[in-house]
C-alpha cells in the first residue's frame, strides 16, 4: 500500500518510505463513480441491464491498492518539497477518494470540532463509507497551525478512523506518518488496530518503541508488553509483567485471565460474561488464549471488535457469521466476502432437504446460510426460500444484508401473474440492492393485485426516490393512507430533498405536525447550509455526519435528515444522498 500526499508532485513519487507500510494489509478503494453523476448500482446488475440505482449499502470495492514489498522499492534522494502531515492519505480522487481541494474554504478549527462529531456508533453504511473517504483521501490540509499542545489532525483521522472500525486504514494512515509527527497518542492508536487485526508481532514492534509513563495509556501499553513477551517466549518476563498488572487498581480481570491461560494457568471464572465488548489488548490475548468471548459481543461491541471478530479464522463459526452479519450491514465487510463465508458454512443434508422447516431452529447467521444455499434447488419453492428469508432476516435486524445477498436469485426470476403473491417481497429486495428497474415490474404485478396492493404502496417513496414506480398523484395518495402525519413530512421531505418532485399541497396538509425535539442545533445547521451553498465538500460531509450523530434513524428529525440529504446533492454527492435517504426510509417502516 501507498501513501500519498496532496501535493500532485509528490504523488507521482513512493512517499513516506512505501517500504514502511509492507503487510499493512489490502486497503479497498471506494469507486470514484460513488461521487457523483447518475445513479450507479452497488451490486452490479447483469451485462446490458438497465438498472441504475444505487443500492443502500456503499458500493462494493472497486480495487484493492496493492501491497508494497520494501525489497523491490527503490528509494532515490531528492528535493522534496515540505508538505504538512495532515495532508497524508491513502487514496486520492482516481481511486475513490475526493480532490485536492477537499479542504478548501474550510477552517482547521471546523475541521477539529466536526471531526469530534463523527456518528461511531451508527449502523448506516452509507455514513461509514463517507466519514472512510474523507479520513482517507490525501488533500491539501488547512493552513492553520494546531492548537499549543494538541493533536495533529493526523491523529485526529486515524482515531476516527479506528473508532469507525477501520482498523486496517488506522493502521497504514498512522504508519504513512514521518517520524516528527508520530505522536505517542498516534503510535498507540496504531498498536490498537494492529492487536485487532490480528498483527501482534507488528504491534510489539511498535510497543517497543514506546517509553512507558505513568498515565492511564500505560496500563494498555503494560499490557501489550505481557502479551508480546508471551508471543516471544520469554514466559519469565511475561509472568512478572502479569503480577505487576495484578496489583493494578482496578485489575484488567478479561487480559489477566487470558494471560494467565497463556502462562499454563486454568482461567479464572465467571469473566468471560463481560468480554462484551473487549479492548484491542483483551480481544488480542483471549484470541491469543483461544478463549471465547461473552456470547452476544457480536451484538454488543465497537465496531472495530466486530469487524476484527468477522474476518479473523480463529473465530467461532457461528459468532463469526454473527459478527459477518453486523460487519456488512454497517459497510465493513464486503457483501461477497459474507457471501462466500456462508458458503463455507457446514450444512447438513437434512438441512438442505427441508430448508424451509429446518431454518427456524437455527441462528439467524446458519439459517441465512441454509436459505440462501437451497435457492441453488430443493424441493422447496425459490419463492418460498427467499420469502423465509427475509422474514428471518427482519427479526434479526439484517434486512438490507439479506436483500443484498437474495438480490442475484430475485433477479432471476421473471416476473408472472402466478408470483404476484411474491412481487412486493422481489420488489423490495431489488429496490434495496439497487437494481431498480429489475423491481419495476414486479412493483406493477403487485399493483394490479387486490391482495398486494397494500403491500405495493408501502413502497412508494423507496421506488420514486429510484425514479420508478407510479408517479401519479393517485398513487401518491394512496401511500399517504397507510402512514401517520410524522412519516408522511420526513419520506416527502427526503424525496424533495434528494430531487423528486413533491407538490407541495401535500406538504400544505401537513403544516401541523410539530416540529422534532431531536433536531441539530442553529450554529451546526449554519454550518451544512453555508459549506453546502459555497460548494465545500469537506465541510459539507463533515457538516452532514455530525447532524446524522443523533437518535438512530427511526427517530430521526425529519427537518434534519432533509437539509443532509439536499446538502450532500449540492455537493455532488447524489448517489450517496440517495443512499442515505433509502437507509432512512427503511428504518422508518418502507
Amino acid at each position: 500500500m501507498r501513501a500519498f500526499h496532496a501535493d500532485r508532485a509528490l504523488k507521482a513519487r513512493v512517499l513516506a518510505a512505501a517500504g514502511l507500510l509492507a503487510g499493512f494489509g489490502a486497503l479497498t478503494a471506494v469507486p470514484a463513480a460513488a461521487q457523483s453523476g447518475p445513479p450507479v448500482s452497488l451490486l452490479a446488475p447483469p451485462a446490458g441491464s438497465a438498472d441504475s440505482a444505487p443500492a443502500v449499502q456503499p458500493a462494493a470495492p472497486a480495487a484493492t491498492l496493492p501491497t508494497t514489498d520494501p525489497r523491490n522499492v527503490t528509494i532515490q534522494r531528492e528535493d522534496m518539497p515540505a508538505f504538512s502531515a495532515d495532508s497524508l492519505g491513502l487514496v486520492d480522487a482516481t481511486q475513490g477518494g475526493f480532490a485536492d481541494d477537499l479542504w478548501a474554504g474550510t477552517s482547521a478549527g471546523a475541521v477539529r470540532a466536526l471531526l469530534g462529531r463523527l456518528p461511531t456508533a451508527t449502523e448506516s453504511p452509507t455514513l461509514r463509507n463517507l466519514a472512510r473517504r474523507l479520513l482517507v483521501t490525501a488533500a491539501d490540509a488547512p493552513k492553520e497551525s494546531p492548537p499549543v499542545g494538541g493533536p495533529l489532525l493526523l491523529d485526529l483521522r486515524v482515531q476516527s478512523l479506528l473508532a469507525l472500525g477501520r482498523g486496517d486504514d488506522a493502521a497504514a494512515l498512522a504508519g504513512a506518518a514521518p517520524a516528527a509527527a508520530r505522536s505517542p497518542a498516534l503510535a498507540r492508536t496504531r498498536i490498537d488496530a494492529l492487536l485487532l487485526a490480528g498483527r501482534t508481532q507488528d504491534a510489539c514492534g511498535d510497543a517497543s518503541g514506546i517509553a512507558a509513563d505513568d498515565g492511564a495509556a500505560d496500563a494498555t501499553l503494560a499490557e501489550t508488553r505481557v502479551l508480546c513477551q508471551f508471543a516471544s517466549g520469554d514466559t519469565q518476563g511475561a509472568t512478572f509483567g502479569l503480577d505487576l498488572l495484578r496489583d493494578r487498581k482496578p485489575a484488567d480481570v478479561g487480559f489477566i485471565a487470558a494471560a494467565e491461560t497463556l502462562a499454563g494457568l486454568p482461567p479464572a471464572k465467571g469473566f468471560v460474561a463481560s468480554m462484551r465488548d473487549p479492548t484491542s489488548t483483551q480481544f488480542a490475548a483471549m484470541q491469543a488464549a483461544k478463549l471465547p468471548l461473552a456470547p452476544d459481543v457480536a451484538a454488543t461491541a465497537r465496531p472495530a471488535v466486530v469487524r476484527a471478530l468477522a474476518v479473523s479464522p480463529a473465530t467461532p463459526g457461528d459468532l463469526r457469521l454473527a459478527a459477518a452479519l453486523r460487519a456488512e450491514s454497517m459497510g465493513l465487510l464486503d457483501t461477497e466476502a459474507l457471501r462466500h463465508l456462508m458458503d463455507s458454512v457446514d450444512i447438513t443434508a437434512d438441512e438442505l432437504a427441508t430448508p424451509l422447516a429446518s431454518a427456524g431452529g437455527l441462528p439467524a447467521g446458519r439459517a441465512l446460510a441454509l436459505l440462501l444455499r437451497a435457492t441453488a434447488g430443493t424441493a422447496d419453492s425459490v419463492t418460498d426460500i427467499v420469502a423465509k428469508a427475509m422474514e428471518i432476516a427482519a427479526k434479526n435486524g439484517s434486512t438490507a444484508t439479506a436483500a443484498r445477498l437474495l438480490a442475484p436469485v430475485v433477479a432471476s426470476v421473471a416476473p408472472q401473474p402466478a408470483l404476484s403473491g411474491f412481487a412486493p417481497v422481489a420488489a423490495r429486495i431489488l429496490l434495496i440492492a439497487g437494481r431498480a428497474q429489475a423491481a419495476a415490474p414486479w412493483l406493477d404485478l403487485a399493483a394490479r393485485d387486490p391482495v398486494t396492493v397494500k403491500e405495493a404502496a408501502r413502497l412508494w417513496p423507496l421506488a420514486r426516490l429510484w425514479g420508478v414506480g407510479d408517479p401519479s398523484p393517485a398513487a401518491l395518495a394512496v401511500w399517504r393512507q397507510s402512514v401517520d402525519p410524522r412519516n408522511a413530512v420526513l419520506m416527502l421531505g427526503l424525496l424533495a430533498a434528494a430531487g423528486q418532485p413533491v407538490p407541495d399541497g401535500e406538504m400544505a396538509a401537513l403544516l401541523e405536525v410539530p416540529r422534532s425535539a431531536v433536531g441539530i442545533g442553529p450554529a451546526l445547521s449554519q454550518m451544512l447550509g453555508a459549506s453546502a451553498r459555497d460548494k465545500r465538500v469537506g465541510g459539507t460531509v463533515l457538516a452532514a455526519l455530525a447532524a446524522m450523530n443523533g437518535p438512530a434513524f427511526d427517530k430521526v428529525d425529519p427537518d434534519t435528515a432533509a437539509r443532509v440529504v439536499a446538502a450532500l446533492g449540492a455537493v455532488g454527492l447524489g448517489d450517496d444522498a440517495r443512499r442515505l435517504a433509502a437507509e432512512i426510509m427503511l428504518a422508518n417502516g418502507v
